[in-house]
């Protein structure tokens, strides 16, 4: 990984400082990074960002309503206790940035104290430090910001 990328601001370089202190923050709820991410451009019509798994068009949601739940699928019963980051790797591409985010994720049922661990692994799409795409994995989660199916030359 380019150990100067952080610095390098010609082209959106703070997105990986940016992403990694998103992933940082998570434990209390959805980190007002994540709003930094997924807004600007939150027209709060139900069309600004589109909703698929494995392929599968599921619907549209706002920029407002994207939340931890989506990003881990998990469900309303779980809680977030933090989220441990293993792999951060970017590459430039005409499109954006695209950095993988490989970790676990550790939870605890709600009013409970027992501790599990899941693994994770996302692939962002990034343009000028605002999330264009993000995609699960392992649960086959996508969301696609509407209108930027070009990349970076559409924002």
């Amino acid at each position: 990984m380019d150990q100067g990328a952080h610095r390098d601001t010609a082209r959106g370089g703070d997105d990986l400082e940016r992403l990694r202190d998103f992933y940082h923050a998570f434990g209390l709820g959805f980190p007002p990074a994540g709003d930094a991410l997924f807004g600007d451009g939150d027209t709060g019509e139900p069309g600004d960002w589109q909703v698929s798994r494995r392929g599968h068009k599921l619907g549209y949601m706002r920029a407002s309503e994207v939340s931890t739940d989506e990003l881990f699928a998990l469900s309303p019963a779980w809680e977030i206790m933090r989220v441990v980051v293993h792999t951060f790797e970017r590459a430039r591409t005409k499109r954006g940035d695209v950095v993988t985010v490989g970790g676990h994720l550790y939870c605890r049922p709600r009013g409970s104290w027992g501790n599990e661990r899941f693994a994770f692994l996302h692939v962002w799409t990034l343009c000028a430090g605002k999330a264009l795409r993000f995609e699960d994995l392992l649960e086959g989660l996508e969301l696609t910001r509407m209108g930027h199916d070009k990349g970076c030359s559409a924002a």
